[in-house]
């Protein structure tokens, strides 16, 4: 992620931050709410919000994972070794094997674009 994308993230954080505290303010003027249920209800959005940035973490070990696997695929494949050897020697199936690989293609020869289509 670039420097312009980091900031335009928390810039966008900060935004989804103020909207929330600017709900919870309109919420409680509607029908306040304790400090205990403030309390939890902040809780409750800071655990959901920790929770997504570990999806997103786990998201891009994937996508980092399935990257290296393709490269590795395609390595094979260039040592002379068939696909379907390639596969079996990596313990992918045939299917999973074919997308990685065309996946890790389609990247070396287009490096400009992110992901497979």
């Amino acid at each position: 992620m670039g420097v312009k994308e980091s900031a335009a993230v928390r810039a966008r954080q900060r935004e989804v931050a103020a909207r929330i505290e600017r709900l919870i303010d309109q919420a409680d003027q509607r029908a306040p709410i304790g400090s205990q249920r403030r309390a939890r209800i902040r809780n409750l959005i800071r655990e959901g919000r920790v929770a997504l940035r570990r999806r997103d973490r786990a998201e891009r070990d994937i996508e980092a994972a399935t990257d290296e696997i393709g490269r590795t695929l395609t390595g094979l494949v260039d040592e002379g070794l068939k696909h379907f050897e390639a596969f079996e020697a990596l313990g992918v199936s045939i299917g999973v094997g074919r997308r990685l690989l065309r996946e890790a293609q389609h990247r070396r020869d287009n490096p400009e674009t992110k992901g497979g289509q």
